[in-house]
C-alpha cells in the first residue's frame, strides 16, 4: 500500500494539493475505514447471495425490467394487505418494493423550538465535576499543593419524561411522536430526554415500558419520577381510550404530579377536547417557584365556570396543543417567569374511585347512530370542520394507509395538520383493517366512498393522484421516506399483488438498485385506467346548426379571457405580475411572463395553457381571488371553467342550444332538482348557480354511484317534468330531445329510462341560521364564531370557522348574515337567527347588532329577522340534557297544560337550590322569568340562569338591565298569561318590531328593546358528537 499512496501523494501535489503529514494519515485512515465498509458491504451480499439464488435471479429480473421500460411510467401501490405470496392464488400481478417521499407530521418544529429555549438554563450538577482550572492554579501558586479543584458540572435544569400513550387511535399520531422525540433532543432544552410508552393489561392496570410493544414485564408508573423535583412529564395522548373515561387516568396523572411539572400533549386541537373523555376547564395558572409540582400550582377560574363547576379538587395538569402558544405558556409558568399567572386549559385528577369519569357533562348526548353512507357523511359533515370534510373526499378515490393520507393532505391541503386527518380517522367513517402492514390500515365503511366521491368534481379525483404523483417526483431521494410497491408496465417484480389495488400515484423509474426512486413525469398523464373516467364517450358529430367541437372550445377559450380582461389585475403590469407568480405556483409549472406587445394574445396562450390538464382552469379565478377577492372577473370565470368542463365530459358537443331553456329554472328550484338526482348528497351548490343552466353545467363534473345516469343527465329529465308542468312545453321538449340523443350517444338509453328520482322532501317551516361563539380556552378575549346554516332536511350545512375578538364580534357576524343572504338569495322560506351563546355572552343585545355595518345606514338584525338565544353550556353538559328534553316534549305536545315560572327575589336566597328544587317538583314550567339579568353583579340572575338550564326549561326570559321594570313585567304577563308559550318567540318578536316603530330615537324607552328570550329546541344539535372510545 505504500507504493501506491505514494503514487496518490504524487498525483495530489501534480495538480497543486500538497497535503501535511498529519492531513495524508488522516485521509489514509479514512480509507481503511472506507474499505472495510465496503468489504462488510460485499460479504453481506456475498452471504445474500448464497443464502438463496433464488433472490439474485428476482434481482436480475428486476432490473432487466427496468432496464426494458426506460421512463414508462408504474403505478404505485400502498403496501397493505394486498401483498400476498403467489402461492394465495388470487394474484394477477407483479410489483417492486421501492422507496417513495414521505411528508413530516410536525412542520412546524422551529417555532416549538424556539417556545421552549427559555428551559436551557443551566444548574450545578449534583453528581457530576469538572476541572476548575482557576481555582487548580490559585491553590498552586498559594500553598504549593499541586491537587486538582474541581467544581459541580453546569448541566441543564430539567430532564423530560416523554410517555406515550399505546391506545388503538395512537397509531394515527406515531409520525407526529417520532419527529417531536427528535425535535427535543436537537433544541436541547433538556438534560436528558427518556421515551417511555404507557400499556393497559387486560385486567385494568397500567405500566410503563421503553417500546411499544413490550419485550418483557411492564415497569411502574413511578419509576420516572424525580425526588428532587428536576423531571417533568409530558404525557402524549388523544385521550380517547378507555383509559381517559374510567378513572385510570386520574390516577396516574396523580402519580405523577406529586413531584415535578406535569403536562398533557394532545395532538387534537382544543375544539375537539369536548369530544374526548378530557373534562376540559379554562383557568389561570400561578406558581410560587420555578419547576413547582402540579400538586402546588394555584388556579383561579373566571366568573362563569367558577358558576358552572365547583373548584377543582384535585391536581390540575394543563393540558397543551403542540403549538407554539400553548408551549409558551407553559414555559413561562415552569420557569415561574409570569407573575399574574398564565391562562391555561387544565383538566383535574379529583375522580380517583374508578368511577366513570367523562360522564357526559361536557360531550354531546348520544343519539342513534345513522346506519345508511348518506346520513353518515351528511352528519360528518355538519360536525367536522371545513378542511376534515374537504380531506375526506379528497382521501375516497385512493388507499387508506397514514403515508398516503398524510401525501394527500400535503398535496392538496398543505394548511392542514394532523387533526383533520384525526378527525376523519376518528369520524365513524373509516375503519381499521387488521394487518401485517408497519402502517396501519384503513377503509372506508360499506357506501362511504362511493356518497364521498359524488361529492367531488372529477377532475378533483384526478387532480389528487396527479399532485400525489408531482410531489412524489420533485422530492425523490428526500431522506424522510416510505415504502410503496410499483406496478411496472412489464408486470415483473418480486412482490405479488392481489388485485384490484387502489393506485396512489404513478412515478417513472430510474435506476437499477433496490429501491430505485421517481423521476418527474415527461408531461402529464390523462389516462387512469383505475380512476374515474373524464368524458362520457366517444366523440360525436355535430347535430345541424350545432358548432363543431374546435370551435365552442375556442369561443370558450375567448369568453374566458374576456372575463379577465375585466380586471384591473391582468391590465395594471405590477399587479399583472404577482398574478402571474401566483398562477404559476398554483399550476406547478411555468406561465410565460407577459412580453408587452399584445396583451389578448398573451391572455389567451395564459387560458390554452390551463385548459391541457383537467382541472387546472380553476387556477385561474383562484389565483385571480387572492387579489381580487370575489371580483366581477372571477364571478365571471366560475361559469365558464364549469362550462369548459361539461363541454369535455360530453366531448366537445355544443350545449349552448340548452341555455335559453335552462335559464327559465330559477335558482331554487335548480337547487332542489340538484338534490333530488344526486340523492341528498350535497346540500348546497356555488354561488354562482342562480339558473337551471349553471346549475346542469355545474353537475356535469360531479361523480356518480355505479348503475345510476349521470347526475347532469338526470337533472335535464327533472328539468323537462318542471317546464312541462309550467306550460313551457317547447322548451321542455328541447331538453327531452338533447338528452335521448346524447343518452345513446353515451349507451346510457336503458340506465336513464330505469332510474326513479327520490321523492323530495318536505322543507322545513323556517331557514335558520345558528351562529356560536366558543370562547378561547387560552386567550380569555378571544372567540371561536362558528356558523351552520339550514334551509331544508334535518342537516346542517356547516360554514368557516373564525377566531376573532371580543370586540370584533359584531363585525364578524354581519359579514356572516350577509355571507348567508347570497347563498340564501332566492330562498322563500322566512329565516330565524340563532345565537348559540356561552355564560359569559348570554346578557348580550345581539339582536340589535347591525346588518351591513359597513353600510351608510345600518339596520338591526331584529329588524329583518326574529332572533333567539340558546345556552351553549347545556348543548355542552349531556347530564343535563334528559329534563330538557322531557319539559320540551311538554311544550310541543301539551302547550295547553304547560305554564311559565317567576323566579321570586330574595336578598337572603344566594344559592340556586331552592328555584331548582321547585322547578324540578313542578314538570309544566316550561319558560322562566328570571327576576335578575345573567350578568347582574350579585350573581343572582347567573344562578337562576344556571337552575333553570339544570331543571331543563327550555325557555327563559329576563330584562337586560332591570327585570323589576313594571312595562317588562306587563308585557311578559301579557305573552305568558293564556298559557300558549309554543308562539313565545313571536310574540317577543312583535314587542321588538314595536320598538322599531317608534326609531332609535324613542326605543330605549320601549320594553321591545330590552327583551331577552333563550329558546332551545334540543331537536337542533350543531354540536359535534363525542369520538368512539376504544
Amino acid at each position: 500500500m505504500s507504493g501506491g499512496f505514494d503514487r496518490v501523494l504524487a498525483a495530489l501535489e501534480g495538480i497543486g494539493v500538497e497535503p501535511t503529514a498529519r492531513e495524508a494519515a488522516e485521509a489514509l485512515w479514512l480509507a481503511t475505514h472506507i474499505a472495510g465498509s465496503a468489504s462488510t458491504t460485499a460479504q453481506e451480499t456475498v452471504r445474500a447471495q448464497s443464502a438463496g439464488k433464488d433472490a439474485s435471479a428476482r434481482d436480475r429480473k428486476r432490473r432487466e425490467a427496468r432496464s426494458a421500460n426506460p421512463g414508462k411510467p408504474a403505478t404505485l401501490h400502498a403496501p397493505t394487505v394486498a401483498a400476498a405470496t403467489a402461492e394465495s392464488g388470487t394474484v394477477t400481478t407483479r410489483a417492486i418494493a421501492v422507496r417513495v417521499a414521505d411528508v413530516p407530521a410536525l412542520p412546524h418544529g422551529l417555532e416549538l423550538m424556539r417556545a421552549l429555549r427559555p428551559l436551557k438554563r443551566k444548574v450545578p450538577s449534583r453528581h457530576r465535576v469538572i476541572l476548575d482550572e482557576t481555582a487548580t492554579a490559585e491553590r498552586s501558586a498559594e500553598e504549593r499543593l499541586f491537587l486538582p479543584a474541581t467544581r459541580p458540572e453546569p448541566e441543564r435544569w430539567l430532564s423530560l419524561a416523554l410517555v406515550v400513550e399505546t391506545g388503538p387511535t395512537m397509531t394515527v399520531w406515531h409520525p407526529l411522536v417520532n419527529e417531536l422525540t427528535v425535535l427535543l433532543q436537537r433544541t436541547g432544552a433538556f438534560r436528558d430526554i427518556r421515551l417511555w410508552h404507557l400499556h393497559s393489561t387486560p385486567d385494568g392496570a397500567s405500566g410503563l415500558h421503553p417500546r411499544a410493544i413490550p419485550t418483557s414485564a411492564l415497569h411502574s408508573l413511578r419509576e420516572i419520577l424525580d425526588p428532587t423535583g428536576r423531571q417533568a412529564v409530558w404525557c402524549v395522548s388523544d385521550c380517547v381510550s378507555a383509559l381517559w373515561h374510567d378513572g385510570r387516568a386520574d390516577r396516574l396523572l396523580e402519580t405523577w404530579g406529586q413531584d415535578g411539572p406535569l403536562a398533557i400533549i394532545q395532538p387534537l386541537p382544543q375544539r375537539l377536547w369536548r369530544r374526548t373523555g378530557l373534562r376540559p376547564e379554562p383557568v389561570r395558572l400561578q406558581t410560587a417557584s420555578p419547576a413547582a409540582p402540579n400538586s402546588r400550582l394555584r388556579t383561579t377560574s373566571s366568573d362563569s365556570s367558577a358558576l358552572l363547576r365547583k373548584p377543582a379538587a384535585g391536581i390540575p395538569v394543563p393540558v397543551l396543543e403542540l403549538d407554539r402558544s400553548w408551549l409558551s405558556g407553559w414555559t413561562r409558568l415552569v420557569t415561574a417567569t409570569a407573575p399574574g399567572g398564565v391562562p391555561a386549559v387544565i383538566t383535574t385528577t379529583d375522580t380517583l374511585d374508578g368511577a366513570a369519569t367523562a360522564s357526559g357533562d361536557d360531550t354531546i348526548s348520544p343519539t342513534p347512530a345513522p346506519t345508511d353512507p348518506l346520513s353518515l357523511v351528511r352528519a360528518f359533515r355538519a360536525h367536522a370542520s371545513a378542511q376534515a370534510y374537504r380531506l375526506a373526499g379528497c382521501l375516497a378515490s385512493l388507499p387508506l394507509t397514514l403515508p398516503v393520507m398524510r401525501l394527500v393532505q400535503r398535496v392538496m391541503l398543505p394548511a392542514s395538520g394532523s387533526a383533520h386527518l384525526a378527525e376523519v380517522l376518528l369520524s365513524g367513517l373509516v375503519h381499521h383493517i387488521p394487518s401485517d402492514s408497519a402502517n396501519p390500515v384503513y377503509d372506508f365503511a360499506e357506501g362511504v366512498r362511493e356518497v364521498l366521491l359524488s361529492t367531488l368534481r372529477r377532475s378533483d379525483s384526478r387532480r389528487v393522484y396527479d399532485e400525489v404523483s408531482a410531489y412524489l417526483a420533485a422530492h425523490a431521494g428526500d431522506a424522510r421516506d416510505t415504502q410503496a410497491l410499483a406496478v411496472l408496465p412489464s408486470g415483473q417484480g418480486e412482490v405479488a399483488l392481489t388485485m384490484p389495488s387502489r393506485p396512489f400515484a404513478e412515478i417513472t423509474m430510474r435506476g437499477d438498485s433496490r429501491t430505485s426512486y421517481p423521476e418527474p413525469l415527461a408531461e402529464p398523464h390523462t389516462s387512469r385506467e383505475d380512476l374515474p373516467s373524464t368524458s362520457a364517450g366517444p366523440e360525436s358529430p355535430p347535430a345541424p346548426n350545432e358548432r363543431r367541437p374546435e370551435r365552442v372550445r375556442h369561443g370558450l377559450i375567448a369568453d374566458m379571457v374576456d372575463a379577465l380582461q375585466l380586471s384591473a389585475v391582468v391590465t395594471e403590469p405590477g399587479v399583472r405580475d404577482i398574478w402571474c407568480d401566483m398562477l404559476a405556483n398554483e399550476l406547478g409549472r411555468r406561465v410565460e411572463p407577459y412580453g408587452g406587445k399584445h396583451l389578448r394574445g398573451w391572455l389567451l396562450e395564459v387560458v390554452r395553457t390551463c385548459t391541457q390538464v383537467p382541472g387546472d382552469l380553476w387556477c385561474l379565478p383562484r389565483a385571480l381571488d387572492y387579489i381580487e377577492p370575489s371580483s366581477q372577473a372571477s364571478t365571471a370565470l366560475g361559469p365558464l371553467v364549469e362550462e369548459w368542463e361539461a363541454v369535455e365530459f360530453f366531448n366537445g358537443v355544443d350545449l349552448r342550444p340548452l341555455r335559453p331553456a335552462l335559464t327559465t329554472v330559477g335558482a331554487p328550484q335548480s337547487e332542489a332538482l340538484a338534490r333530488r338526482v344526486s340523492r341528498q348528497r350535497f346540500q348546497e351548490l356555488p354561488r354562482w348557480c342562480t339558473t337551471g343552466w349553471e346549475t346542469f353545467l355545474h353537475l356535469a363534473q360531479m361523480n356518480h354511484a355505479e348503475g345510476e345516469p349521470p347526475p347532469t343527465m338526470a337533472f335535464l329529465d327533472l328539468a323537462a317534468e318542471q317546464l312541462t308542468e309550467h306550460g313551457q312545453l317547447e322548451d321542455a321538449e328541447t331538453l327531452r330531445r338533447w338528452s335521448r340523443t346524447q343518452a345513446r350517444a353515451m349507451n346510457l338509453t336503458q340506465v336513464l329510462a330505469q332510474w326513479h328520482p327520490p321523492t323530495a322532501p318536505v322543507r322545513s317551516e323556517a331557514a335558520v341560521l345558528t351562529i356560536q361563539f366558543e370562547p378561547d380556552r387560552v386567550d380569555e378575549n378571544r372567540y371561536y364564531l362558528s356558523h351552520w346554516r339550514r334551509s331544508e332536511g334535518p342537516h346542517s350545512v356547516p360554514g368557516e370557522t373564525v377566531h376573532v375578538y371580543r370586540d370584533e364580534l359584531p363585525g364578524a357576524v354581519g359579514q356572516v348574515v350577509e355571507e348567508t343572504e347570497e347563498r340564501w338569495a332566492d330562498l322563500r322560506q322566512p329565516v330565524v337567527l340563532e345565537f348559540m351563546l356561552p355564560h359569559a355572552l348570554m346578557n348580550e343585545p345581539v339582536e340589535w347588532w347591525l346588518k351591513e355595518p359597513d353600510s351608510a345606514y345600518p339596520t338591526p338584525l331584529v329588524m329583518d329577522y326574529p332572533v333567539v338565544l340558546r345556552s351553549l353550556e347545556r348543548l355542552r353538559r349531556a347530564s343535563w340534557h334528559r329534563p330538557w328534553r322531557n319539559r320540551w316534549r311538554q311544550l310541543t305536545d301539551d302547550y295547553q297544560n304547560s305554564r311559565a315560572y317567576w323566579s321570586r327575589p330574595g336578598a337572603n336566597d344566594i344559592s340556586p337550590f331552592h328555584l331548582e328544587r321547585e322547578l324540578k317538583e313542578d314538570s309544566s314550567v316550561v319558560c322562566l322569568i328570571l327576576s335578575q339579568p345573567p350578568s347582574d353583579p350579585s350573581g343572582r340572575g347567573g344562578r337562576e340562569l344556571l337552575a333553570g338550564l339544570r331543571a331543563g326549561v327550555p325557555a327563559m326570559i329576563w330584562h337586560r338591565h332591570d327585570c323589576t321594570n313594571p312595562a317588562f313585567r306587563e308585557a311578559v304577563g301579557e305573552i305568558v298569561q293564556d298559557g300558549n308559550l309554543g308562539s313565545l318567540v313571536d310574540r317577543i318578536t312583535r314587542l321588538r318590531r314595536e320598538a322599531l316603530m317608534v326609531g332609535p330615537e324613542e326605543w330605549e324607552g320601549h320594553i321591545g328593546r330590552h327583551l331577552a328570550v333563550l329558546f332551545d329546541d334540543p331537536d337542533h344539535m350543531v354540536g359535534p358528537p363525542g369520538l368512539p372510545q376504544v
